[in-house]
């Protein structure tokens, strides 16, 4: 995707990007919308921040757009949280055509979609994916977070969040007011990393 560097905030992985995010843009007792089952620690973000999750259950098929368009309509949540790429815990890949419904669905229903690509560059057979969820909406609608320790190592803390340049302003404000930064050293690893980071992805998978 295009990406200037303010629609870029750099955080300590992909669970503190989650939870900035939950954080910004969302109340406590807001509704957050995720699929059933999915990443646990995404769940506790969410508790911990007294958020309401709201489950679509995934189907053997994958996600059941009806399911999905009826809870954006109904209940209208102020985000909704996706791995449309190696979904966790199940592996799935989210087809095209439902990544466009979704992303449609959320933006009538003004909802925030939180999208988690921590896993999207492990393919392991080597199959193309369909584009990025963020390619069928705009910025502003839909917010993407990585992070370079699947893809490297677990130790390797440094994730992002990317969005709207005006989202990506009010994240950096919460940081200010006693979140922990990151290290230097972990971003300078993390430049490193993506320097190789074709022959590391490659040994990864």
């Amino acid at each position: 995707m295009p990406t200037d560097p303010d629609q870029i905030l750099v955080t300590t992985g992909a669970d503190h990007a989650l939870g900035l995010v939950v954080r910004l843009l969302s109340r406590p007792g807001d509704a957050v919308l995720t699929d059933s089952p999915t990443y646990p620690h995404a769940l506790d973000i969410v508790r911990r921040l007294n958020r309401r999750p709201l489950t679509v259950g995934l189907g053997a098929d994958g996600w059941n757009l009806d399911d999905w368009e009826s809870a954006l309509r109904e209940e209208k949540p102020r985000l909704a949280y996706l791995t449309p790429d190696f979904h966790h815990p199940t592996g799935l890949v989210m087809p095209a055509a439902a990544r466009s419904v979704i992303a449609d669905a959320s933006r009538r229903s003004g909802t925030y979609l939180v999208v988690d690509e921590a896993m999207r560059e492990l393919s392991l057979d080597g199959r193309p994916l369909p584009p990025p969820m963020a390619s069928y909406s705009t910025p502003g609608h839909i917010i993407t977070i990585g992070t370079l320790s699947k893809t490297c190592w677990t130790g390797l803390r440094v994730g992002w969040i990317r969005a709207s340049k005006n989202i990506v302003a009010r994240p950096a404000g919460l940081r200010r007011s006693g979140d922990t930064p990151n290290s230097i050293l972990t971003q300078l690893i993390g430049l490193r990393v993506l320097e190789s980071n074709d022959e590391l992805l490659e040994e990864r998978r």
